[in-house]
């Protein structure tokens, strides 16, 4: 056989499994076909088995960081969105400013209509109380010639008197009284040049009664003869006169007496003041406003209430630190400089310019001829310290939310100052739980 033969034989030769499968039948065949398929899938299935149990393991960090990132969110969102407080502390802050305005006294003119000359008797700036002699007054008939006539008339008498008085009685009486009226005669100058206080209009009492007890004793110890009759006569007739022309002005009222007039003084009024305006402050305060007194009655004398008067002060803006019933230390500059204490009464915008109004319980003093004035306004204001954040605003009103017996409390609190984000507050009400420790809501 040759090779060629061979080899085709060789090719011929079918495949052992074929050859079976040629012998089988069909029905045989399928079913060896799908035990065959059945563990071919099981193989692959069991291997698919093995990769994905190793997957899971080696994801197992990554589903622990992804967890405990979820936990540090739901506990960061409940610190954020749980209310925040804070404990209330007490604290104090200051304030100050300058500030231009009018001062406003509780003054009251008085006048003598049909009368000229006036002699007064009070000093300016004097102190005098109910009944006390300001001036005496002369209606516009009086002249001068009659007092010198009477003045000369005078010394006649004493001239003659002391000439005929019968020597010894003098001498013996007119000593005391002497001595009284040189006492009562230097009180009245103290008193009249401040060096000491009293009641100049008893004095002046005193003194004319110990001349007319002097003059009494002159009289009965001079023998009276037709000369001094005459003499006596022709002064009762020209004190008559005289006092017919005369009227003494008496106080109506405790105060100091101030002979100083600006013209404003029927404009500026505590029962006026409500009504002030910007333009009337601005033209006090450049002298352009003032009552011509010219053409009325001259006033001859005013008595002020020296524990009770005003200032009116002109700002730019609302001053937030200024509180109504609030008291502020108020340094005046006028001339030297004087500090007393106020209290704001009230306070109105003008214009887009705002007035406030401070009263004073203390003595004017040396303010008593002030109008316009300058001066600092300072203030030292202590109650709780908070946060400017936690002041809110309900329903109009202007308070602080704080923990009152477990549940959150809206309480109503005046804001005094408010600097650097913080504000001192203080409690409308004082049956109020809010206090130093307190706490507050943001």
């Amino acid at each position: 056989m040759d090779n060629n033969t061979s080899s085709r034989r060789r090719t011929q030769r079918p495949y052992e499994g074929e050859r079976r499968n040629r012998r089988m039948p069909e029905a045989a065949r399928s079913a060896s076909r799908g035990r065959r398929n059945n563990i071919r899938r099981h193989t692959v299935s069991q291997g698919t088995g093995r990769r994905g149990d190793n997957s899971f393991l080696k994801k197992l960090p990554l589903y622990g960081t992804i967890l405990v990132l979820a936990v540090a969110v739901v506990i960061l969102a409940v610190n954020i969105f749980k209310p925040k407080t804070f404990a209330v502390e007490s604290g104090a802050m200051s304030f100050q400013t300058d500030a231009n305005g009018i001062m406003i006294k509780n003054e009251t003119l008085y006048s003598a209509e049909g009368y000229g000359r006036a002699d007064y008797v009070a000093q300016d700036g004097q102190f005098v109380q109910t009944g006390t002699l300001i001036a005496e007054v002369y209606s516009n008939d009086y002249t001068d010639n009659d007092y010198n006539t009477l003045k000369e008339l005078r010394e006649k008498i004493l001239d003659y008197q002391q000439n005929n008085a019968q020597t010894g009685v003098i001498d013996q009486d007119m000593a005391s009284l002497d001595e009284q009226i040189n006492r009562i005669s230097d009180q009245i100058r103290k008193v009249i040049s401040k060096e000491q206080e009293g009641d100049l209009r008893q004095l002046q009492i005193d003194i004319t009664r110990l001349m007319d007890e002097r003059s009494n004793i002159m009289r009965s110890a001079a023998k009276e003869d037709s000369q001094l009759s005459s003499y006596y006569e022709q002064e009762r007739t020209l004190v008559e006169k005289i006092k017919n022309y005369r009227r003494d002005l008496i106080a109506e009222k405790d105060g100091m007496v101030s002979f100083y007039f600006d013209g404003t003084e029927t404009v500026l009024s505590p029962s006026t003041m409500g009504n002030l305006t910007v333009k009337t402050i601005n033209n006090i305060l450049s002298g352009r406003l003032g009552i011509d007194l010219s053409n009325t009655v001259k006033p001859l004398y005013k008595i002020v209430d020296r524990n009770d008067w005003y200032i009116a002060v002109l700002m730019d803006k609302a001053v937030p630190e200024f509180i109504e019933e609030q008291k502020y230390v108020v340094a005046f500059t006028f001339g030297n400089d004087y500090t007393y204490e106020g209290k704001l009464v009230s306070h109105v915008e003008d214009n887009g310019k705002f007035i406030y109004i401070f009263n004073f319980q203390e003595n004017i003093d040396k303010l008593l001829r002030a109008r316009r004035i300058s001066c600092n306004i300072s203030v030292r204001y202590t109650g709780l310290q908070v946060d400017s954040k936690v002041v809110k605003v309900k329903d109009g009103q202007t308070g602080v939310y704080y923990l009152k017996d477990g549940e959150k409390t809206f309480e109503p609190v005046d804001v005094l100052i408010t600097q650097g984000g913080k504000s001192i507050i203080k409690v409308k009400g004082s049956s109020s739980a809010l206090k130093d420790g307190s706490e507050v809501f943001f």
